[in-house]
C-alpha cells in the first residue's frame, strides 16, 4: 500500500518516490508567517511514519479482520408524532 493513495494525502498533493514522501510547494500551505504550516508538517510525518510501518510490518501482517458493527437505530413506536 502506499500512503499517497490515502484521500487526504492525495488531496494535500503528497507525493511518494521510493522511501520518501514529498509535499509541493504551494503557498496554500504556508502560515501567517509564510513558512509551512504545522499541520501540514504534522500530516506529512505522519504519511511518512505510516509508510515505513507498512513497508517494515506488512509482509508479517495476518490478514485484517473487522472488529467493529455496523451501528443501528429503530424505533419500536410507529406512530406518527404530534
Amino acid at each position: 500500500m502506499n500512503v499517497a493513495a490515502i484521500p487526504f494525502n492525495r488531496f494535500l498533493g503528497l507525493r511518494a518516490d521510493g522511501a520518501s514522501l514529498t509535499l509541493p510547494a504551494n503557498p496554500n500551505y504556508q502560515n501567517h508567517l509564510g513558512t509551512v504550516h504545522a499541520g501540514a508538517q504534522f500530516a506529512l510525518a505522519e504519511a511518512a511514519s505510516g509508510q515505513w510501518l507498512l513497508n517494515r510490518l506488512a509482509p508479517r501482517r495476518p490478514p485484517i479482520q473487522p472488529w467493529f458493527a455496523t451501528p443501528t437505530s429503530s424505533s419500536g413506536d410507529r406512530r406518527p408524532g404530534n
